[in-house]
């Protein structure tokens, strides 16, 4: 894993080969639109534009249209060099890079890596032409390890993890040979597949955070179509994702917002399928909403192979209203085909018909699950988390693309693929099945006493706990008091009846929850008690959360309170619809790292770190990376509210309705400490604030006797701001804003006021503010105000102010220093700007400012001036 303390150690030198941000924002502004679109795909480059490569040595890419039947035209040339492309924020968590490419003559070789953020660690794949006469002309492929002290020359090719095997393609045939590398955050597992046919395999745990994807050419080496993808989920926002195959096209349905969150996928009398970008062989879930218009109509979901041919789904025929209450029968489907499936193709019948258990036309969509575990094929179908049907089927092993049905208008929503490593043999023969103590999954029985014979009997013979498959009832909290537990992952289910009294406490060292589901079904109002949260951390030490499915949790998803936890690790989590916070830290948690987890439609902050007033240790030493964190409608994305020594680093943030990261300490009710020693590195933020005008995408704020203090925010992009971009408040001292892209917040780009001290505002470029570019209102300021270097481009976007300057600061400055130099504007748009700067700081240092415009530099005491 990732060390924990790494915030007195981190550097800007990612940034030190880059581009000026004024040449790659292009770049950055296609990266994060694909970073949001349905399949999880962070990078999708068809070469049509190459001004997002930055070339690291040898000659420079460019494109060519010399061969049609190569590829789609342009592609990529590389002639002896190494360029690389930067993703929008880091990852950690399984990746998939598919890429096309092709030799233009023998004995060369080309690859393709992904790399960390200084481009010295990953994983890649080398194609080595040979010879003519060597293995058919196919030249040898083989997945490659990079342990660098810097970025690759063009003379570095990595270490040999797997043997050099035959490709399967002409090294310089047309078209271009398909590759498809994979890695599998839980087991470093790495997987090489040319034309869908896999080549190699193997394990390697030495590299697990990456950022930048680089490709090396020799004497002409032809790259395109080259894709990243973490994971498959669509929220249905858009349809980009989904591709026609019979029938009717599907269409956004924003009609009815008690059914679902609006707009969700109608879809009439057709068929329409996505790809999941990679090839998947392992446990699976397919997760979505759905639900019919009207009765005697059937709607299917199924996963299939690249061919759309062969896989498994399930049917959801609506009957009649008078035939199993309204509910309308499900059963798991196998599906057999010569071809894709046309709109009368349903696959056959692999589990009897079977009551949905929720009305086949009422609001809200039902929860579908079809989950399959590789180990055993065996098939699971769970509606709104109950079982429902199970079957075993060992036909296909191989899956690829997701396929959807709709007759008479059928609706979808919210799918989502989600994959488990299953434990291995080894680890069940030596836990403590609970199952062998009374407990059953069957989603009916309390087994809270069979549950807690299990953990006295792990306790006492120094075991862990195993739940098995199926979904355990438990009216009441569940105690490890020092035992571990896990179990098969999404399909290892422990279900909390009672909303108030429905936690797994931690507690203990060395103790672990892994690869469970954990929901707690009754819930219906928020509560705030730690008895009420899903995983209740109580004073562990070196303890791990990984891998476990947190839904509906009537407070909080996991929380740390009541004692002191240290020496943490939350990885892998995924959290939905918590009524609380979904992953919260306090009473002093110390040395947690919170990485790769994702959190969906939470009631309160994302993810939160607290100290309170009435505790007297300050949460300390706490890494927050990698995890994407969207959608809400009340709170923030990710909250540093009294703490120390906090990294908040390659984080995605999406749709919070405050703060998309709050860095404050607060008085009121709460009564926090001040928050000291953040680094705010590399983030995507988008669409912050949408429910606040009082927050910024990122917001500083402390409080008399509490500050914020010692925070450097740089290298974030933030996208769609509902309101301001940054916002530097009362009580804010040294602090630096730099390297950080801004476009169209909905007010000023940055803005700054209050009990400030030491502010620099430098390298960043602020683009389409609908107000000021930096806004700075600074009658109770102290020490310096710099801003250095900064690309102004469109302010006042949308006209709302008559007189919007690209910078001002306002009257009764109360600075000791203002030094405003190196800083450039541009209006391309024409939209009315008042003045380039207005500054009532008559003793500003000015010096080396531009302007594409006629805009000009008002100070106060001096008039017009000279930039």
């Amino acid at each position: 894993m990732r060390p924990i303390n790494l915030v007195a150690s981190l550097t800007l030198e990612v940034y030190h080969n880059r581009k000026s941000l004024q040449s790659i924002f292009s770049f950055f502004v296609i990266s994060t639109v694909l970073a949001i679109t349905a399949n999880g795909e962070l990078h999708k480059d068809t070469m049509d534009d190459l001004s997002g490569w930055i070339s690291v040595n040898g000659s420079s890419p460019g494109q060519s249209s010399a061969n049609l039947a190569l590829s789609e035209i342009p592609y990529m040339v590389l002639n002896n060099g190494v360029a690389y492309v930067e993703l929008p924020y880091t990852v950690s968590g399984d990746w998939t890079l598919r890429f096309s490419a092709s030799h233009s003559t023998w004995q060369r070789g080309l690859y393709a890596a992904v790399l960390n953020a200084s481009g010295t660690e990953g994983y890649g794949v080398l194609w080595n032409s040979s010879n003519s006469g060597q293995v058919n002309g196919e030249g040898v492929v083989s997945i490659r390890k990079f342990s660098l002290t810097t970025q690759p020359q063009w003379s570095d090719k990595g270490s040999e993890l797997t043997t050099p095997t035959g490709s399967g393609h002409g090294a310089i045939s047309t078209p271009m040979a398909e590759f498809e590398l994979s890695w599998e955050a839980s087991t470093g597992s790495i997987s090489l597949r040319v034309n869908d046919q896999l080549i190699a395999q193997t394990v390697d745990t030495s590299h697990s955070s990456f950022r930048r994807i680089y490709l090396r050419g020799n004497t002409s080496s032809y790259f395109d179509n080259l894709r990243f993808q973490t994971s498959f989920e669509d929220p249905m926002v858009n349809l980009d994702n989904w591709s026609s195959v019979s029938g009717s096209s599907p269409s956004l349905n924003s009609a009815n917002a008690s059914l679902a969150v609006v707009p969700y996928l109608a879809l009439n009398n057709g068929v329409v399928r996505a790809e999941l970008g990679s090839t998947v062989t392992s446990n699976w879930t397919l997760r979505f909403r759905a639900s019919h218009s009207t009765w005697q109509r059937g709607l299917y979901a199924c996963v299939l192979n690249a061919d759309g041919e062969e896989g498994y789904g399930v049917l959801w025929d609506s009957a009649t209203s008078g035939q199993a209450n309204g509910e309308g029968y499900v059963s798991i489907r196998k599906f057999s085909l010569s071809a894709e499936p046309a709109w009368s193709d349903k696959g056959s019948q692999l589990t009897t018909p079977t009551a949905s258990s929720h009305n086949a036309t009422t609001a809200p969509m039902a929860l579908i699950e079809l989950s399959w575990d590789a180990s055993s094929s065996t098939l699971y179908l769970r509606i709104n988390g109950q079982p429902i049907a199970q079957t075993v089927d060992s036909s296909f092993n191989s899956f690829s693309r997701v396929y959807l049905r709709g007759n008479t208008t059928s609706y979808f929503d919210d799918i989502i693929l989600l994959r488990d490593t299953p434990p291995s043999a080894a680890d069940i023969s030596t836990a403590i099945d609970i199952t062998a103590y009374g407990a059953v999954g069957d989603g009916m029985t309390d087994n809270l006493v069979a549950i807690n014979s299990a953990i006295a009997a792990a306790n006492s013979q120094g075991k862990a706990l195993y739940v098995p498959p199926g979904v355990f009832n438990h009216s009441s909290n569940l105690l490890l008091d020092g035992a571990s537990l896990f179990g098969h992952g999404y399909i290892s289910v422990l279900a909390g009846t009672d909303p108030a009294n429905s936690s797994v406490r931690l507690s203990g060292s060395h103790v672990f929850v892994r690869g469970c589901r954990l929901i707690s079904p009754n819930s219906n109002q928020r509560l705030s008690t730690p008895q009420s949260a899903s995983i209740h951390v109580w004073g562990a030490t070196n303890y791990e959360i990984s891998g476990c499915y947190i839904e509906d949790s009537a407070s909080v998803g996991i929380i740390s309170t009541n004692l002191t936890s240290s020496a943490g690790s939350i990885f892998d989590n995924w959290i939905w619809g918590t009524l609380a916070d979904g992953i919260h830290l306090s009473r002093g948690a110390n040395n947690i790292g919170i990485w790769n987890n994702r959190v969906r439609q939470s009631g309160d902050d994302m993810i939160a770190v607290v100290s309170y007033k009435d505790n007297p240790t300050i949460c300390s030493d706490i890494s927050i990376y990698a995890n994407d964190v969207r959608y809400q409608s009340h709170g923030r994305g990710i909250t540093c509210v009294g703490a120390d020594n906090i990294d908040i680093d390659g984080n995605y943030i999406e749709g919070s309705a405050g703060s998309g990261i709050h860095i404050v300490s607060e008085g009121s009710r709460y009564l926090t400490y001040g928050v000291s020693h953040v680094s705010v590195l590399d983030n995507l933020v988008v669409g912050a604030a949408h429910s606040t005008s009082a927050h910024g995408a990122i917001t500083l704020l402390g409080r008399s006797g509490h500050t914020v203090n010692d925070v450097v925010v740089d290298g974030n992009m933030i996208i769609d701001s509902k309101s301001r971009g940054i916002r530097i408040l009362n009580e804010s001292r040294n602090i630096a804003i730099t390297n950080n892209v801004l476009n169209g917040a909905a007010n000023s780009g940055i803005d700054s006021m209050g009990v400030l001290e030491n502010i620099t505002i430098s390298n960043n470029e602020i683009l389409d503010s609908d107000q000021y570019a930096i806004f700075n209102n600074a009658d109770q300021a102290l020490g310096y105000f710099q801003v250095e270097n900064n690309q102004f481009s469109g302010v006042n976007v949308t006209g709302p102010e008559n007189y919007v300057d690209a910078l001002i600061i306002e009257p009764d400055a109360t600075w000791s220093t203002v030094t405003i130099s190196g800083n450039h504007f541009d209006n391309p748009g024409g939209s009315t700007v008042d003045r380039y700067m207005e500054i009532h700081f008559p003793t500003v240092t000015l010096s080396s400012n531009t302007t594409s415009t006629s805009a000009e530099i008002w100070v106060e005491g001096q008039g017009w001036v000279s930039p």
